[in-house]
């Protein structure tokens, strides 16, 4: 029987695998840190090895180094199982010796286990023997992924509260980060994929964040909360989450500065978003009068129009008097037009901002919002 080792900090999303992967004739054992990962495979000797990037004493990408270091293990199959929105990280795994890179959320368990199994089937890589008792499957108790969903709901929400007393304490932000970490997994797992994607777009976001400080302020803060308080609706059962991608959405950003209107469409195309964008606002007025748009992003100072009035144009267009709006505003007045009103929008996001929180932000809309009629 084949044995493998997985590294995965997540107690619950542990037990899942280890009766998965055990009901496939897998034997498993979990590490809950990078360095008992090490010790184990020395003990365990495994026949491939499923490795989380996220760990909470070294990351995923070091395990993987000492792997690929150590003649005994340069040609033992890790599969990577890693975060959809961190690109770098995917692109460092790979660098590292990764034998295949999987992304949580569009990977369900059933999937998981079928590639570690195609990665066994096709490996020649072989350890030597582990003691016998090594061999002996370990019974996995019966779990009920829903249940476990919304047991993540708590952690979440007092991990966001936390963070809210004090935005600028980097140990608080983790603390949010990890809880997000959870929800992503365990939602992979239980098939929530819109859930897992939403998660590990948030957690790829906080991943910034605490990485570079300096982009932390009131518009971030507000990002990382809106879509905290989404993952916990839909977790809690007060919204329903929504079985789709919003990838094939519509989203118009206007903005009389080119480069604005570039960096927009780049950001957003890393939440596998697309956008149009337009400099003239009495043009896209026009245009929103024409098509609808699923999410609108209004920079508010442009000549000729400014866009608060292109809102209140807008709102008197039948198919957009929903249609969310989030208007971009230096980050000096973001909290004077937060306390003044947002005249028809939805919300504010701060420029210069991270990729990533704009990703968020429209994410947060879109799947919050009914989608538009077509």
């Amino acid at each position: 029987m084949n044995r493998l080792l997985i590294i995965e900090d997540d107690k619950l999303l542990g037990t899942i695998y280890l009766k998965k992967f055990s009901a496939a004739d897998i034997n498993v054992r979990i590490a809950r840190a990078g360095k008992d990962g090490l010790e184990q495979v020395t003990a365990y000797r495994p026949h491939a090895l499923l490795l989380d990037l996220m760990l909470p004493d070294m990351s995923g990408i070091e395990v993987l180094q000492k792997l690929r270091s150590e003649a005994a293990t340069r040609e033992l199959p890790v599969l990577v199982f890693t975060n959809a929105f961190l690109p770098g990280a995917i692109q460092q795994a790979r660098d590292a010796g990764a034998t295949g890179v999987i992304t949580k959320s569009d990977c369900s368990i059933t999937q998981l286990v079928e590639k570690m199994s195609a990665a066994l089937a096709v490996s020649d890589y072989r350890p030597p023997d582990a003691p016998s008792e090594s061999a002996t499957p370990v019974a996995a108790p019966e779990v009920d992924l829903r249940k476990m969903l919304r047991e993540q709901a708590g952690p979440l929400q007092s991990a966001l509260a936390q963070f809210l007393l004090i935005p600028s304490d980097t140990s608080r932000l983790i603390g949010v980060s990890q809880a997000t970490h959870a929800v992503a997994g365990n939602a992979a797992a239980a098939g929530e994929h819109t859930l897992s994607w939403m998660a590990s777009a948030l957690e790829a976001l906080e991943y910034d964040l605490v990485q570079k400080p300096k982009n932390r302020n009131p518009s971030s803060t507000n990002t990382v909360a809106n879509a905290v308080r989404l993952l916990q609706a839909w977790l809690e059962g007060a919204t329903p989450i929504p079985q789709r991608r919003p990838g094939d959405c519509r989203i118009l950003a206007v903005d009389d500065d080119p480069i604005i209107g570039q960096v927009v469409t780049t950001a957003l195309a890393r939440a596998q978003l697309r956008c149009a964008t337009m400099q003239d606002p009495v043009a896209a007025l026009e245009a929103l009068r024409a098509d609808p748009f699923d999410l609108v992003l209004l920079d508010i100072e442009m000549p000729g129009m400014d866009g608060m009035t292109l809102c209140r144009e807008l709102r008197a267009i039948p198919h957009h008097a929903n249609t969310p709006v989030v208007f971009v505003t230096a980050v000096g007045e973001f909290e004077r037009r937060q306390q003044a009103g947002l005249s028809g929008g939805n919300d504010l996001l701060a420029k210069p901002f991270l990729p990533m929180e704009l990703g968020v932000k429209a994410l947060t809309w879109l799947l919050k919002s009914a989608p538009t009629a077509r």
